[in-house]
């Protein structure tokens, strides 16, 4: 069927595909998004170099502050400059051309030079920024260094990553309701990497009809406390609510630590 894609596709050929492989390949970049959103920028020349805050109509200096010889644009910026090219001379191992050109960069394959330069491109950018908004001057040898390190955990974060989700077996979790006349307490606890915890549960029958909950602080503490916090919080809530018809069928320690329901059976009368 013609269309207006088909006849721009006809007209140009193999132009549009090669951009669009160039656009995807960053995209598909093994490392962290925001190094893969950098990249984006960098491509498009839209980071926040001098060149492109004067186009922006922002008064400022367009000579770059490192080397004070040329406009910043974003090849200067990450390239050009002298401070970026020590880097790049001391990353790239033997001649600069064959090491690019036969993609073995720093460790010897594709691959890894691939996440290298990616890093690289982004470690060069940080410094700059420091130099420029905190007069910070970043060793370079401290950041090649640093580079290195990045590059090897990414690296070693993917293939493990890889390697995990080729044998990994997707199981289904869902609430299942208890017999009647039973009901069913749920509880949880979690704790923020500020260490601060928290602990909620609810309490529900067969039909699975809310019958009480509670959420509540637990300030600082491990894990398992929260999720123990949890447990007797829940155990405290049915007490209070209906002492009368609790029966506590469970296994404390193996539901705290698996997360597995724990039954509150209460025949109705």
């Amino acid at each position: 069927m013609f269309t207006a894609k088909t006849a721009y596709n006809l007209i140009h050929g193999n132009v549009v595909q090669d951009k669009e492989v160039r656009w995807k390949s960053i995209w598909k970049w093994r490392g962290p998004h925001r190094i893969r959103t950098f990249l984006w920028l960098a491509a498009k020349e839209r980071i926040k170099c001098k060149a492109e805050l004067y186009r922006r109509d922002i008064g400022v200096d367009t000579i770059c502050m490192r080397c004070g010889c040329a406009v910043e644009d974003t090849v200067h910026a990450l390239r050009n400059c002298v401070a970026s090219w020590r880097i790049w001379n001391m990353l790239l191992a033997g001649h600069w051309i064959f090491a690019n050109i036969q993609g073995t960069g720093l460790h010897g394959s594709t691959r890894e030079w691939s996440c290298v330069f990616g890093v690289a491109i982004w470690c060069i950018w940080i410094g700059r920024n420091q130099l420029l908004f905190e007069g910070k001057v970043v060793n370079e040898d401290s950041m090649v260094q640093d580079i290195r390190v990045r590059a090897e955990e990414i690296i070693r974060t993917f293939d493990t990553f890889q390697s995990d989700r080729r044998l990994r077996i997707q199981n289904m979790f869902g609430w299942l309701p208890p017999r009647w006349p039973y009901y069913k307490l749920n509880s949880d606890g979690a704790r923020k990497r500020s260490s601060f915890a928290g602990a909620d549960g609810l309490i529900r029958d067969a039909t699975g009809r809310w019958h009480d909950g509670f959420c509540m602080n637990i300030r600082i503490c491990y894990v398992t406390i929260a999720e123990l916090w949890g447990l007797y919080q829940g155990l405290v809530l049915a007490w209070v609510k209906d002492c009368w018809w609790l029966r506590l069928i469970a296994f404390v320690l193996l539901s705290c630590l698996t997360g597995n329901a724990l039954m509150l059976l209460a025949p109705r009368q």
